[in-house]
């Protein structure tokens, strides 16, 4: 999730892999046990901020996702800097 809210909310995500059902809260980066009224779904911000910069959103089993993880990401591009 460290790659992926970030990623998400700068346009850098193409393609969002998000688990059904799941709830990740936390704030931004950061995961929580619970919510709060400082925490958000992380999930759906990282889907939210993935449509909004067109990239594709796509919802599946927890099962067909990598290591039991509840999102994956493949990234646009990835800046390199000398």
């Amino acid at each position: 999730m460290a790659v992926a809210a970030p990623a998400a909310y700068q346009g850098r995500v193409d393609t969002l892999l998000v688990s059904k059902g799941e709830r990740l809260w936390g704030r931004q980066v950061e995961p929580a046990a619970e919510p709060s009224p400082e925490t958000e779904d992380l999930l759906d911000f990282a889907a939210i901020h993935t449509f909004l910069n067109r990239g594709a959103v796509y919802v599946t089993e927890k099962e067909n996702l990598p290591d039991g993880s509840p999102i994956a990401v493949i990234l646009r591009y990835e800046r390199f800097f000398p």
